[in-house]
């Protein structure tokens, strides 16, 4: 099952039970809205996840390490929301990922290694002032 709400614009916050699909959606895309506050942490049970697109919203608050056990991730794209705070060392989990976008954040601190710039490239983190590492600037 696919879910596409990709620029409707739809606003207010991400349903709190959005994780209520399971293990039955395959791609969630709500790209290009409104959508305000926290990415719920009932993220974590849409486990036969592919792809999620969250980009281009108003979210807030950290990254959400729910997505630790969406192991069939392909596409994680967060880019051009206000998400902050440091990225965790969740990436050994998610062994299929291909394509990663958190450009355009609030993210802090360092890259974590399990994301190699030879796999992620600079694009993948630029325009988050105070991230630093492999691709990007050296952290001091």
């Amino acid at each position: 099952m696919y879910l596409y709400l990709q620029n409707v614009p739809l606003t207010g916050r991400l349903p709190r039970d959005i994780g209520r699909f399971g293990g039955r959606l395959n791609a969630l895309n709500l790209a290009g809205n409104r959508f305000t506050g926290a990415i719920p942490s009932s993220i974590s049970n849409l486990t036969s996840l592919s792809e999620l697109n969250l980009a281009g919203n108003f979210l807030t608050g950290k990254f959400p390490l729910g997505i630790r056990n969406l192991t069939n991730l392909e596409t994680l794209d967060l880019q051009n929301n206000q998400l902050a705070r440091s990225i965790p060392e969740i990436f050994s989990s998610l062994t299929r990922l291909r394509y990663l976008r958190l450009s355009g954040n609030n993210f802090t601190g360092k890259i974590p290694k399990r994301l190699p710039p030879t796999k992620f490239p600079a694009s993948s983190f630029e325009g988050n002032k105070c991230l630093c590492g492999s691709p990007l600037q050296p952290c001091k």
